[in-house]
C-alpha cells in the first residue's frame, strides 16, 4: 500500500495528504468523543450509586418500622383474647394508620388465619393463609421475622395486582400461661417502596429495583408486572456481586430487559437485600453521542471544502507539472530545442523558468560531450594503435594519421630528446612542411624551433598565427618552422618530470585552438610519451635479457663441467637443473629421462645416513635447503640407479628473492667413495703395522721389565739401569701411540665397540685419581663428588681411557705446581664429570677445532708440547659411543674445564 501511494499521480498524492491532514483531527475528535464518554459514564454512575445508598437506607428504614409494629403488636393484649371478632375490628381500627402495608394478619397457634385487616375478608380461616400459601415457622420468643420474596395466594390481593409480598413476623405470648397465643404477620406493600423510588430524583431512563437476599425481585419500575419465575435475578452479576455485602457500579452489563445498561447496586444492612439502579447506556451517553453528531457534521463539512480546495491545488499543481513531464521527455528524445511556458506568477513559474536553464545547460552539456567523444575517440584511436603495433615507428605513423585527420593540421612531426647530447631526433614526420627533412632530422635544444623551445622549458608552445610571432617574440628571430606555416602548436611528451620528447602539428593557416583540442593534444601527447619509454625500456629490457642469456649460459657451462654434482629446484617442486656429474652420480644412464618434479626425483632414489637409516623424504638435502636450512659437509650414502653403493659429501644451501624469502634451493655433491675406500684400506694397514709393533714393543717392554726387576741378580750397573728404564717408558709410550692410532682408526671405520655394564661412576673416578700420579707428575688432583651419584650403563675399560686422557691434557696445559680440579655430580637424567686446570687457556677461535683429528693449539705446538692431539678426538668418540656429549669451556688466561655427560639409563 504504502508503494501504491508513493508511485501514484500528483494529484492523489496531494489528495492522500489532505486526508492525512484530517486523520489527526478526526483522531483528536474520537478522543474527545471517548472522553466525554468516560467522563458521562463515570457522573451517571456516580448518580446511580447515591440513588441506591439513599433508597437502601429508605428501605432499610421501612424494615425496621415494619419490624418496630409487628414487636409492638406481638405484645398488645387485645390481640391475646383468642376470639376472631375483636381481634379482626381491633385490626381493621388500625389498618388506616398503617396503610403502606397490604395486610396485618393474626394466626391462631395452630396456624390457621384468626382474623384480618383486610375488609370483606370474612371467610372461615383456612390453613391456606390469608396473605400467602406458606407456613411460616415460629420464631422463639419475642423475635421479629423478615422472609424474603413470596407469592400472595389472597384473592383479592390478586386481583388488585398484587403478586408478591414480603412477610414480618413475630409470635404472640400469652402472659398468663407463658405460652403462645398466636402470631402477628404484616404483609409488605412494595407497591409502597415503588411510590418512594418514584419520589427520587431519577435521571431520564433510570430505574429502581429491589431483591431480596435469595436475589428474587421484589419489584422493578422498568417491569412492573413480572411472573414468580421471572423475578429469578439469581443469574445477574451486579446482584451475586451485592449479595456478598459488597457495592457495585457496572459501567455495562447485560439486563434483564436485553440490553445493555449501566448498573449501581448496594446491600440493605442486616437484612441482605440489594437495592439497585440502572440505565440502558445509549440513554446515558445519549448526549455525548449527539454532540459527536454535531461535529462529525461539522468536520464533514470541513473536508469537503478542504477536498475541493485541494482539487482546485491540485489542477493548479499538477497541470503545469504535466508540461513540464512533456517537455522533459521531448527533451530525452533529442529535442534539445523545446522549452516550457508557465504563467502562474509564483513557485511554479520560478520552476519552469529552472527548467529551461537546465535544458540550456543540458544543450551545451551535450554538445561538450560530443566534442569529448570526439577527443576520446582520438585518445582511443591512439592508445589502440599503440596496442596494435610493437614497432615505435609503425605505432607513430598510425597515431600522426588518426591525429592529423582529427585536429585538421596539415603535418605533424614526432622528435625524442637525447639529453646527453641536448639534441631532438626525428623519429617520424607525415604531411608536408617548408622545412627540409634534413633541417628537422637532428635539432639542438636551444635552436629557435618551436619544438625545441617546448623540449626545453617543458612546456606547451602554441602559436595561432605566425604573422604576430615577431611580434610577440621580439627577443629571438622568426623561428624556422614559420616559413610557409601560419599555425604551430608543439607539446613536451613527457613521463613523470622527464621529457622524452616533442610532438609539432603545423597548419597552413591561423587558427585558433579550442580548450577539447588542446587537451585532445596533451592527452595523445601522454600517450605518445609512455610509448616512447616503453620503447626505450624495451629495448633496454631486451639488452638485458640478452645479457641474462648468456651469462646464464654461462653459468649453464660452468655448472655442467663442475666436477661436483649440482641439483637445483625451486619451491613449487620442480628440478629447475641438474648437471651432467650429478646424473653419473646418481646412476642415470646418458639420454635417460629425468623426472622433473621433486618428489618425483625423490622416490627413484635411495638416500641413507652413514648408520644405514633411510633419509625420510622431508629431510633429504634439497627439501631442507628449500626450508632455508645450510648444510655443510654433510655425510649421506647413496645407493644409485646403476645399483652402486656411494658416499656421498654435500653441501646445502638456499637463494632469496629480494623480499627475503626462500626462492631455489641448491645442493652440491660430491663423490667420496674412492676416498673412503682410501681410506678404509689406509686404515687396514695402520691396523696390520699397529698389530705388529705392538707385538714387537710388547718384546721389548717385557725384556726390559725383566732386566730392571733382575738389574741386581745380574750385576747391572745403575748407568746402564736408568737406559733401560728411558728405554721402557719409551715403550710404554709409543704402546699407548699406537693404540690411539688403533682407536682412531676404529672411529673412523665406525667400529669401536663397548661392553656396557652397571658402573659406579663416581668409586671408578676416586681409582683413577689414587693412582694418577704417573699421568699426573708436578699436579695435585682434588676430587669432588656432589650429591648422590646414581651407577649408569658403561663400559668402565673405556670410561678409564677418557678419564686419562683428559687428565694427561689437563697436566700437559697447566701452570706449575696447579691444582687439577675433577667432579663428578648428578643432573637429571644423566651424571656430568668435569677436569679444570689452571692454565693459559684456550683462544676462542680455537674451541671449535679441539675435537678434531690431529689437532693440536698453536701454543701447544709453539711450546712443543709432546702429543699426536688425538686424546680429545678419542674422549669425544668414547663418549659419544654411550650416548653421551662432550664440550669445553675456557677463559684464556685463567682456567679450561672439559665436561661430559653419560646418561643414566
Amino acid at each position: 500500500m504504502p508503494w501504491a501511494v508513493l508511485s501514484a499521480s500528483l494529484s492523489r498524492k496531494l489528495f492522500v495528504c489532505l486526508l492525512l491532514i484530517l486523520l489527526p483531527v478526526i483522531a483528536l475528535e474520537a478522543y474527545n468523543h471517548d472522553q466525554e464518554s468516560t467522563r458521562l459514564e463515570s457522573s451517571a454512575l456516580d448518580h446511580q450509586m447515591g440513588m441506591t445508598r439513599a433508597m437502601a437506607t429508605l428501605v432499610q428504614s421501612e424494615m425496621e418500622h415494619a419490624r418496630a409494629l409487628v414487636s409492638h403488636l406481638a405484645r398488645d393484649p387485645a390481640l391475646r383474647m383468642g376470639d376472631r371478632a375483636p381481634v379482626r375490628a381491633y385490626l381493621q381500627a388500625i389498618a388506616p394508620l398503617h396503610s403502606e402495608y397490604l395486610a396485618i394478619t393474626v394466626l391462631a397457634p395452630s396456624g390457621l388465619e384468626l382474623a384480618s385487616s383486610l375488609v370483606g375478608d370474612e371467610e372461615q380461616p383456612t390453613l391456606d393463609g390469608a396473605i400467602h400459601g406458606q407456613f411460616l415457622p415460629a420464631t422463639p420468643g419475642d423475635q421479629v421475622d423478615i422472609s424474603g420474596v413470596v407469592p400472595i395466594a389472597n384473592e383479592k390481593l390478586k386481583s388488585m395486582g398484587k403478586l408478591a409480598t414480603a412477610i414480618v413476623s413475630a409470635q404472640i405470648q400469652d402472659g398468663l400461661a407463658g405460652g403462645v397465643a398466636g402470631r402477628v404477620q404484616i404483609a409488605l406493600d412494595f407497591d409502597h417502596f415503588r411510590h418512594l423510588a418514584e419520589k427520587a430524583q431519577l435521571g431520564e431512563g433510570q430505574e429502581i429495583f429491589l431483591t431480596d437476599r435469595e436475589a428474587r425481585l421484589a419489584f422493578s419500575m422498568a417491569r412492573p408486572a413480572l411472573s414468580w419465575d421471572e423475578r429469578d435475578l439469581s443469574w445477574f452479576e451486579p446482584i451475586k456481586v451485592a449479595l456478598r455485602g459488597i457495592p457495585g457500579r457496572f459501567a455495562s452489563v447485560s439486563s434483564p430487559l436485553g440490553d445493555a445498561r449501566m448498573v449501581a447496586v448496594h446491600p440493605v444492612s442486616e437484612y441482605g437485600w440489594v437495592v439497585g439502579v440502572s440505565v440502558a447506556r445509549q440513554v446515558a451517553l445519549a448526549p455525548a453521542a449527539e454532540r459527536v453528531r454535531a461535529q462529525m457534521l461539522g468536520l464533514g463539512g470541513v473536508t469537503v471544502i478542504v477536498l475541493l480546495v485541494g482539487a482546485a491545488l491540485a489542477w493548479n499543481l499538477v497541470h503545469p507539472i504535466g508540461k513540464m513531464a512533456d517537455c522533459a521527455q521531448a527533451l530525452a528524445r533529442g529535442e534539445l530545442s523545446r522549452r516550457v511556458r508557465i504563467r502562474t506568477g509564483d513557485e511554479l513559474e520560478s520552476l519552469g523558468n529552472c527548467f529551461n536553464n537546465l535544458a540550456d545547460q543540458l544543450h551545451r552539456a551535450v554538445a561538450s560531450l560530443q566534442d569529448r567523444e570526439r577527443h576520446w575517440r582520438v585518445v582511443t584511436t591512439v592508445t589502440q594503435a599503440l596496442a596494435r603495433e610493437l614497432d615505435l615507428q609503425r605505432a607513430a605513423e598510425a597515431i600522426l594519421y588518426q591525429t592529423l585527420s582529427t585536429l585538421g593540421a596539415d603535418s605533424a612531426g614526432v622528435w625524442a630528446v637525447d639529453w646527453s647530447r641536448r639534441r631532438l631526433q626525428l623519429l617520424i614526420r607525415r604531411g608536408p612542411s617548408p622545412v627540409p627533412a634534413k633541417a628537422l632530422g637532428e635539432i639542438p635544444l636551444d635552436a629557435p624551433f618551436l619544438a625545441a623551445r617546448a623540449a626545453a622549458t617543458g612546456e606547451l608552445q602554441v602559436v595561432e598565427d605566425t604573422s604576430v610571432l615577431a611580434r610577440e617574440f621580439v627577443e629571438v628571430q622568426p623561428l624556422p618552422e614559420a616559413r610557409g606555416a601560419r599555425s604551430i602548436v608543439a607539446v613536451p611528451l613527457r613521463v613523470g618530470t622527464r621529457i622524452v620528447g616533442v610532438i609539432s602539428y603545423v597548419n597552413r593557416e591561423p587558427r585558433h585552438y579550442s580548450e577539447r583540442e588542446l587537451e585532445t593534444i596533451h592527452a595523445v601527447a601522454g600517450i605518445f610519451a609512455v610509448a616512447i619509454d616503453n620503447a626505450r625500456l624495451y629495448r633496454h629490457a631486451e639488452e638485458l635479457a640478452r645479457a641474462a642469456r648468456s651469462h646464464a649460459a654461462e653459468l649453464d657451462a660452468v655448472i655442467d663441467n663442475m666436477a661436483e654434482g649440482v641439483i637445483v629446484a625451486n619451491v613449487q617442486g620442480d628440478v629447475v637443473h641438474i648437471n651432467h656429474k650429478a646424473l653419473s652420480i646418481l646412476g642415470f644412464g646418458p639420454g635417460e629421462a629425468t623426472p622433473r618434479r621433486l618428489e618425483d626425483f625423490s622416490a627413484l632414489l635411495d638416500i641413507r645416513y652413514p648408520d644405514g637409516q633411510i633419509v625420510p623424504a622431508e629431510e633429504c638435502p634439497l627439501m631442507r635447503a628449500l626450508r632455508g636450512e645450510v648444510l655443510t659437509e654433510h655425510e649421506l650414502v647413496l645407493n644409485a640407479r646403476d645399483g652402486r653403493r656411494r658416499d656421498l659429501l654435500l653441501g646445502a644451501s638456499s637463494v632469496r628473492d629480494e623480499s627475503g624469502r626462500v626462492a631455489l634451493g641448491i645442493v652440491v655433491f660430491r663423490d667420496i667413495t674412492p676416498l673412503r675406500e682410501m681410506e678404509r684400506q689406509r686404515e687396514e694397514f695402520v691396523s696390520v703395522v699397529a698389530h705388529d709393533l705392538r707385538s714387537a714393543i710388547a718384546v721389548v717392554r717385557g725384556y726390559g721389565d725383566y732386566l730392571i726387576k733382575r738389574a741386581d741378580d745380574l750385576g747391572i750397573s745403575e748407568q746402564i739401569r736408568a737406559k733401560i728404564e728411558v728405554m721402557a717408558r719409551g715403550s710404554r709410550r709409543l704402546e699407548r701411540m699406537i693404540s690411539d692410532l688403533l682407536d682412531v682408526s676404529r672411529l673412523e671405520a665406525r667400529q669401536l665397540k663397548v661392553q656396557k655394564q652397571w658402573v659406579d661412576i663416581a668409586a671408578l673416578a676416586k681409582g683413577l685419581v689414587g693412582y694418577s700420579e704417573e699421568l699426573t707428575k708436578g699436579h695435585a688432583v682434588r676430587l669432588s663428588i656432589l650429591g648422590d651419584v646414581p651407577n649408569i650403563q658403561a663400559d668402565s675399560g673405556r670410561l678409564e681411557q677418557v678419564f686419562t686422557n683428559l687428565l694427561s691434557n689437563a697436566a700437559k696445559y697447566s701452570y706449575p705446581d696447579s691444582e687439577i680440579l675433577v667432579r663428578v655430580e648428578p643432573a637429571p637424567g644423566e651424571v656430568i664429570v668435569s677436569v679444570t686446570n689452571l692454565g693459559p687457556g684456550i683462544p676462542p677461535e680455537e674451541v671449535p677445532e679441539l675435537f678434531t683429528r690431529f689437532y693440536r693449539t698453536k701454543t701447544a705446538v709453539a711450546d712443543r708440547v709432546p702429543g699426536l692431539g688425538l686424546g680429545l678426538y678419542i674422549a669425544k668418540g668414547l663418549v659419544e659411543a654411550h650416548g653421551g656429549r662432550i664440550w669445553v669451556e675456557s677463559e684464556p688466561g685463567k682456567s679450561t674445564t672439559f665436561r661430559f655427560a653419560l646418561p643414566t639409563a
